[in-house]
């Protein structure tokens, strides 16, 4: 079922220059367009239109924060989150996967640099017991 642009912001309260707008912002809104530019939203653009409105407007997300946001997910991942959201599905439990070659560089490069700022502070602590040491001595 298709729901014409109207229809669609009188459903989420909204302008309907918002949703084009949002559409310009957010690849992820991708209503079949008919002629002469007519926009109509399926069942699915309308749960990530709410998705996106509630991260805007409950979750206190900016433009651009919903943009890398929305990066993070694929379309399915999306509209699971938005289903669990708005009409009470269990979304499916996230699948284990393996970190990337990218990621575990990544982590590792982290752990180095915890270690050498831990080594730095390690040796700042014992110049301080040292000349604490010292000025109790005296």
């Amino acid at each position: 079922m298709y729901h014409s642009i109207t229809e669609v912001a009188e459903k989420l309260d909204l302008p309907s220059h918002v949703l084009r707008f949002w559409e310009t912002k957010m690849h992820q809104i991708q209503p079949m367009k008919r002629s002469g530019g007519r926009r109509f939203y399926r069942e699915d653009d309308i749960l990530i239109l709410q998705y996106i409105q509630h991260l805007l407007h409950q979750q206190g997300y900016t433009i651009r924060g919903v943009q890398k946001f929305l990066k993070t997910m694929n379309k399915a991942q999306i509209l699971a989150t938005a289903r669990a959201l708005f009409l009470g599905e269990t979304p499916p439990a996230p699948a284990a996967s393996e970190p990337s070659a990218a990621q575990n560089d990544h982590d590792h490069q982290r752990m180095q640099n915890a270690a050498a700022l831990l080594s730095l502070a390690r040796e700042k602590l014992k110049s301080l017991q040292g000349q604490m040491a010292k000025a109790a001595v005296s």
